[in-house]
């Protein structure tokens, strides 16, 4: 039936408040359902405590040298596989079963406070493949190892 269909036909609930907030915004009235400012509104996200402050210029070099240490952990697992990794375990993220992970024995980021160079800390003596919850276990909640 062409044309027997109501104007509003297929309009749901939230089109009406949109209808409703659009016309009290019209007459200047403040609309009921948002009448009270948004609690947050301004505040600055909340960070977690770090070690280093994103802002001091220690924290890009670290990232910088983080950064080149997996590069060359990668290029080190692919050629080493067979000696760090015999039983084939395969690689994955948190929190997957049966996932194994990466580990460096000596941390990144201890090999960056003490100035070792990125070649030992990606070397293939310094690397193995450890499930990953028992990876994760080793630190704590503020990335400093157990």
């Amino acid at each position: 039936m062409f044309g027997q269909t109501s104007w509003n036909s297929g309009l749901t609930a939230e089109t009406d408040n949109r209808i409703l907030d659009y016309s009290l915004k019209q007459k200047n009235i403040p609309c009921p359902a948002r009448s009270h400012p948004n609690k947050n509104k301004g505040k600055k996200k909340q960070e977690s405590l770090e070690i280093i402050s994103r802002d001091d210029p220690v924290y890009s070099n670290f990232r910088k040298y983080r950064n080149r240490v997996a590069v060359r952990t990668r290029k080190t697992y692919e050629l080493f596989k067979n000696e760090i990794n015999p039983n084939n375990h395969p690689l994955g993220k948190c929190g997957i079963d049966g996932a194994y992970q990466l580990d460096h024995i000596i941390t990144v980021r201890l090999g960056f406070e003490q100035g070792l160079l990125i070649e030992d800390i990606s070397a293939k003596d310094n690397l193995q493949v450890i499930p990953w919850l028992e990876n994760v276990k080793k630190y704590d909640g503020k990335g400093l190892r157990k």
